[in-house]
């Protein structure tokens, strides 16, 4: 298994975005908090771009600024 630093190291390079973007995608991906709350993982962001690469990971996305909430 793979190291959550070099997941965010490859999502880094995979779409040039910085380490903190890279961070979230990698957590959510990993679903650490969702089990706990016995829910799907979903990263909820205002920042567009963040939003655009996130759902090219395959995830389930809510831009909190231009979207309903789910």
């Amino acid at each position: 298994m793979s190291t959550v630093f070099a997941d965010v190291e490859e999502i880094i390079s995979r779409y040039n975005i910085d380490i903190s973007d890279a961070f979230q995608i990698v957590t959510v991906k990993r679903d650490y908090f969702s089990r706990e709350l016995q829910m799907s993982p979903i990263l909820i962001t205002a920042d567009k771009d963040l939003a655009k690469t996130a759902r090219k990971e395959g995830l389930q996305v809510w831009n909190c600024m231009t979207e309903s909430a789910p």
